[in-house]
């Protein structure tokens, strides 16, 4: 009788230090989870300001690189009316109207370049969001 009560209670300790490593090896399992769930948010606020700042430098050397291009044809034109001058002639008019055909082109490219950029960063939202649903499904099925 005495042997059948210390193998019960040998038993039910042995069933309880189980359940405790279980609960134990659960918490630690959430505790890593919520962590990689973490540090995979500040991961994508990372990127979205980098993605920000890149857009930023972008535009502004884009800005820079449309100033710089206004100054030469600037100068340009100036060097074709006194060059003109000089000759007695009107030929800048001429000029600047093929000057203003070229704009309008140079416009329709930069639309299209901006245009081609909007549509591959909303691609590499698209895919990163794919994968992320992907991951989710994977930790659920896990």
């Amino acid at each position: 009788m005495r042997e059948r009560a210390r193998n019960e209670s040998e038993r039910n300790e042995s069933e309880s230090n189980e359940r405790e490593s279980t609960r134990e090896k659960r918490a630690r399992e959430t505790s890593e989870s919520e962590r990689n769930e973490s540090e995979k948010r500040q991961t994508e606020r990372e990127r979205g300001t980098r993605e920000r700042e890149r857009e930023e430098r972008e535009r502004e050397r884009e800005r820079e690189e449309r100033e710089r291009e206004r100054e030469r044809n600037e100068r340009q034109t100036e060097r074709e009316r006194e060059t003109d001058r000089t000759r007695g002639r009107d030929r800048h008019t001429e000029r600047e109207r093929t000057r203003g055909r070229d704009r309008h082109t140079e416009r329709d490219r930069q639309t299209e370049r901006e245009t081609d950029r909007q549509n591959e960063r909303q691609t590499d939202r698209t895919r990163d969001r794919q994968t992320e649903r992907q991951t989710e499904r994977d930790t659920e099925q896990e």
